[in-house]
């Protein structure tokens, strides 16, 4: 039994439902490049609900919209002549789904299901081609900027995909894990140990008693007796040496995400640096640490921070400013209606932002300031090194 729906309201539904589901992916996008850097920096459960649910909710419209514009394209009903721009806009969905720069996912659970979003990259890529297939004629307009959206959704949502294997806690453990090096004495050592097992060692010790006490202090191991020596005045840090630092104990202790153990030279020059500084410097440093974690686990900063990230972010900003140019001069042929129009420019000019916030970012990250030379150093405004980079909860 059908529901009693008014045929005024089911011809809205169909003329209007994948418009308003791709204006509300365009905004959920947007949403979650301004809001996710409070993820780590708000301790309001409320805000963090609200990311959440974008962040659930941009995945779930972007798929319901390409189903949408692919049964709308097989509907023999419906009037054809707009299946070119439907299929434009199904390639923005694809981009979409490849989710901003500055989230990949909420929680360490979700970096696990990277597999569940390799299959997903793998039929919504199937299925954006096939609705571009079907819009394929002669009168065709828009194949080319298509196929340049097209390829650039495809490679951000490879990016995203690779970014939660990446962060995935098996292969996030095997990146930490060092290659075993036995040394340059290596050999040496074995020659000495190999002697000292041939030479015969008396079982029994004669322990000789003394009336003299001596001084307490000799019965001390040597870092029993460091934790009691005085450390002096602490030493402050000025903001970029408390980054370097930060970065370089991150870099040590991270192998602690995963469990492994620390050996105690580690943990004596750790425990050794933070006793020389002030208490701000110390709580600075564990913020920096933390947002330096944040960004390997919940970022695409390791898929982004190379050679060939670098790369792929030059071609997609210049694919979807090259689009937004053939639309403009295409523009005469390609649209029917002003919405459409108004549509069409909003998501080329959204993803457009959305791209140079994104390498915005990435030039101002943290990462990149640590790589500058110490001449460029200087021209660094001071507002990016003493920016918030922590909420002050250990919750999250």
């Amino acid at each position: 039994m059908e529901l009693p729906i008014a045929n005024n309201v089911q011809r809205l539904w169909e003329a209007w439902n994948f418009r308003v589901c791709i204006i509300l992916s365009l905004l959920l996008q947007a949403l979650l490049v301004l809001a996710s850097h409070f993820r780590k920096r708000t301790r309001s459960k409320l805000l963090l609900v609200f990311i959440w649910l974008a962040y659930l909710l941009g995945d779930w419209i972007a798929v319901f919209s390409i189903g949408l514009i692919s049964k709308s394209q097989e509907d023999a009903c419906k009037p054809k002549g707009k299946e070119d721009l439907t299929a434009f806009w199904a390639s923005f969905l694809l981009l979409h789904l490849g989710g901003p720069d500055t989230i990949t996912s909420f929680s360490l659970e979700d970096n696990e299901f990277w597999l569940r979003h390799l299959i997903g990259l793998i039929l919504q890529v199937l299925a954006t081609a096939y609705i571009f297939y079907q819009s394929l004629s002669d009168q065709s307009k828009l194949w080319i900027p298509t196929t340049m959206v097209f390829a650039v959704g495809t490679i951000k949502y490879a990016e995203r995909t690779r970014a939660l294997y990446l962060a995935s806690l098996s292969q996030f453990g095997g990146s930490v894990l060092l290659e075993p090096n036995p040394g340059p004495d290596y050999e040496e050592a074995i020659e000495i140990y190999s002697s000292m097992r041939s030479v015969q060692v008396p079982s029994h010790v004669e322990v000789m008693q003394t009336s003299d006490a001596g001084n307490p202090m000799d019965s001390l191991s040597t870092s029993e007796e460091k934790c009691l020596k005085p450390f002096g005045n602490p030493i402050g840090l000025d903001d970029m040496q408390l980054l370097e630092e930060a970065s370089r104990l991150f870099e040590i202790f991270k192998g602690l995400i995963v469990g492994l153990l620390l050996s105690s030279k580690e943990r004596e020059l750790s425990r050794d640096f933070i006793l020389t500084r002030t208490a701000t410097d110390a709580f600075r440093l564990i913020e920096c640490e933390l947002n330096f974690m944040y960004e390997v686990l919940h970022t695409k900063i390791n898929v982004v921070r190379c050679q060939t990230g670098y790369m792929l972010r030059f071609v997609s900003f210049i694919s979807i400013l090259a689009t937004l140019m053939v639309v403009s001069i295409e523009k005469p042929f390609v649209f029917r209606n002003k919405f459409d129009a108004r549509l069409t420019y909003a998501l080329l000019i959204g993803t457009l932002a959305l791209e140079a916030i994104s390498v915005l970012m990435l030039i101002f990250s943290n990462r990149t300031l640590i790589a500058l030379k110490s001449s460029w150093r200087k021209f660094i405004p001071a507002i990016l090194l003493k920016r918030r980079r922590w909420s002050r909860s250990v919750s999250q």
